[in-house]
């Protein structure tokens, strides 16, 4: 794979730590919440949307701005 651009590494970087705090507390909000907290973004509720303890994100990122790429690193960091 080639370097990604800043943003998209903070993003993958961003995924990998709340998947990785999903396994640890075992709590799919928490690690939503020290998410925010890591990247400084005001507290508020994760939506569970009927996914129960199974966590998901949303990528935004603007047209153009590689969510393609990100989501091929993003089956990875899953995995």
């Amino acid at each position: 794979m080639f370097k990604l651009k800043g943003y998209q590494q903070r993003a993958v970087d961003v995924m990998r730590s709340f998947l990785s705090r999903c396994v640890q507390t075992d709590s799919v909000a928490e690690a939503y919440s020290a998410a925010l907290a890591e990247q400084d973004l005001p507290e508020h509720a994760y939506q569970e949307y009927s996914f129960g303890q199974t966590p998901y994100f949303c990528l935004r990122i603007p047209t153009g701005g590689g969510k393609t790429v990100l989501g091929s690193y993003a089956v990875e960091v899953a995995a």
